[in-house]
């Protein structure tokens, strides 16, 4: 090797030691440390498509959309066969609320490499987002198809099946991804979700518990449960789960909701309003918590405010 080509290799092994660096800063959500060295390498190579690729993400990662969308899109004009810089022009565009610019750029991803799940599973989130369930899920399912230990297509699919009322679609999808990935915590969640919308409450408080001996301080599950408990006129072992969710936040609006399925099934309906009351002014946009609240306001005489809780449902389910 001669002296020209020895500097060579040791430059390019030099920027190689620094984008590795940067990248552990990346994902350790380090974004000035790594915006400096992606900077850095950018000084002495003007064209390094990973060193401008990258540092276009931390600007979308920050709202810099006008930013990011030039320097992903620059990248990629470098390098046009590369599906990853394809499918992170989407996430760009989906960050900054251009939704058809985005299923372009991850179908163009997906064109360059059919394989990868990343790509279709990003696909079916805008797909979803620009309310085409159907579409959307059929992406979904193509990325547990080159995945199936994918756990956040399998959650859309359930999620996207439950929203379509496509119950028996739903079961399956929550049987099968149990099926592939048994040891994750949202899947036995979305399981006890499933069920209990089937009405299954033996199948679904089965799915709590389990998903509770994953993860002890899961709030949704201990709340799930709770509501189960509640539900059966079990108020002692309800209180048990809803005391522990307490202690991770006691104002979260699950942990008022359920108090307030709670003060319901005993007959304290102001109580009942005073949680549900709470748990709206938490979570606005909760369907499922305002229909409560009507129902409850309803029981108690308030009509008109009963019937204004009902429209803020229907617009909150439209969202």
């Amino acid at each position: 090797m001669d002296e020209k080509q020895r500097l060579l290799t040791e430059h390019e092994q030099s920027i190689a030691t620094a984008l590795q660096a940067a990248v552990s800063y990346h994902q350790g959500m380090e974004l000035d440390r790594a915006e400096g060295i992606y900077q850095n390498i950018l000084r002495v190579d003007p064209g390094h498509v990973d060193a401008m690729h990258l540092m276009g993400m931390v600007a979308s990662e920050r709202g810099e959309h006008t930013r990011a969308m030039d320097l992903v899109g620059s990248a990629f004009s470098s390098v046009p066969t590369d599906h990853v810089i394809a499918r992170n022009m989407g996430v760009v565009y989906r960050r900054a609320g251009r939704l058809d610019q985005a299923i372009e750029s991850y179908r163009t991803s997906i064109a360059l490499d059919p394989t990868d799940a990343e790509s279709h599973f990003h696909l079916g989130r805008s797909l979803q987002a620009k309310g085409s369930l159907r579409e959307g899920y059929e992406s979904h399912r193509r990325a547990v198809e080159w995945n199936p230990n994918y756990i956040a297509p399998w959650l859309s699919r359930i999620r996207i099946a439950l929203d379509l009322n496509e119950l028996d679609t739903a079961q399956s999808d929550s049987k099968r991804a149990l099926e592939s990935c048994s040891a994750h915590v949202d899947l036995w969640l979305a399981r006890g979700i499933v069920c209990r919308r089937c009405r299954q409450l033996d199948e679904a408080e089965s799915a709590f518990r389990q998903a509770i001996l994953l993860c002890p301080d899961h709030l949704d599950a201990l709340t799930q449960l709770a509501s189960i408990r509640f539900f059966r006129g079990d108020f002692d072992e309800g209180d048990e789960w809803v005391q522990k969710a307490q202690i991770l936040d006691r104002e979260h609006p699950r942990v008022l909701s359920v108090l307030g399925l709670r003060a319901s099934q005993q007959g304290d309906l102001e109580t009942a309003r005073n949680c549900y009351v709470g748990a709206v002014e938490r979570s606005p946009s909760s369907s499922k918590v305002l229909s409560q609240l009507a129902e409850i306001e309803r029981k108690l005489g308030c009509t008109t405010r009963g019937l204004e809780r009902i429209e803020q449902s229907i617009a909150a389910t439209r969202q």
